[in-house]
C-alpha cells in the first residue's frame, strides 16, 4: 500500500512513489501513486512531458478529497524509459496505464483521465484508445496536436512560441524553463534569421511539425 509515514504528513492516506507501469512494448514508465484515506476509490489519471513531481500539490489535494491521484512521465522523459517523440505513443502507454489502474485494488473501478496543455492531449488520446475503461476526461486548455497548436486560423505558425517550447521541454528528458528566453537574449536576431528546416543544428533535434498518435 502507500507510503503511510508519508501521507500522514501531509493529510492524505499514502504516497507510493517512484513506481514503474510496464508499456505495451514493455518500456517501464515512472509513476507516482497518491492515496486517500478511504479506499477503494475513484482513480484521477494525469500523465505529463513536465515531471510527474510538478504534481505533487495536484496529488495531494486529490487524495485529501477522496481520489486516488496518478502521476505518470511520459515516455522517454524524467524517469520513464523509451524515447519521447511529441504526440506519438500516447495512446497505446496511455491505455497501459488505464488498464493497469484499473487492476488495482485502491480503484473502485471509476478511472477519470486529466490534464491541462500537453497533458490534456495525453488524458484524450487514453480516452480514445480505452474508451470502455474511462469514466470522463477532465481537460485544460488542450495542446491538441503540433500544428494545432502553434498555428493561427490563418494557417501563420507561431515561431517563436513553438520553437521556445520545443527547445525548453522537448529537446531533452528534462525540461529547461527559461532557456529560450536565455537564448533570444543572447541572440536577439536568432528568430529573424531562423532558416527552416535548418533547426536541427541550431536547436538539436530539430523541431518537426506532425501530428498524433
Amino acid at each position: 500500500m502507500g507510503n503511510g509515514a508519508i501521507g500522514n504528513r501531509v493529510g492524505v492516506g499514502g504516497i507510493d512513489t517512484n513506481q514503474f507501469v510496464r508499456a505495451a512494448d514493455g518500456a517501464l514508465m515512472a509513476t507516482d501513486v497518491y492515496l486517500p484515506d478511504g479506499l477503494p476509490a475513484p482513480a484521477i489519471v494525469t500523465r505529463t512531458p513536465y515531471g510527474r513531481s510538478a504534481l505533487l500539490a495536484n496529488g495531494i489535494g486529490w487524495a485529501r478529497n477522496g481520489f486516488v491521484y496518478i502521476a505518470q512521465d511520459v515516455r522517454g522523459l524524467y524517469g520513464s524509459e523509451g524515447i519521447w517523440i511529441p504526440y506519438h505513443n500516447e495512446r497505446s502507454d496511455g491505455r497501459a496505464l488505464v488498464e493497469w489502474v484499473g487492476e488495482q485494488s485502491w480503484c473502485d473501478g471509476n478511472v477519470i483521465l486529466a490534464g491541462a496543455s500537453y497533458g490534456s492531449f495525453t488524458a484524450w488520446a487514453a480516452a480514445l484508445a480505452a474508451p470502455d475503461l474511462v469514466r470522463t476526461v477532465i481537460s485544460e486548455v488542450p495542446a491538441a496536436g503540433m500544428r494545432q497548436a502553434n498555428f493561427e486560423p490563418s494557417g501563420v505558425l507561431r515561431l517563436a512560441e513553438y520553437v521556445g517550447w520545443w527547445i525548453e521541454h522537448a529537446d531533452g528528458r528534462t525540461s529547461r524553463n527559461g532557456l529560450s528566453a536565455q537564448m533570444l537574449r543572447s541572440r536577439p536576431d536568432l528568430l529573424a534569421t531562423f532558416q527552416w528546416p535548418r533547426s536541427a543544428s541550431i536547436y538539436g533535434r530539430g523541431c518537426p511539425i506532425g501530428g498524433a498518435r
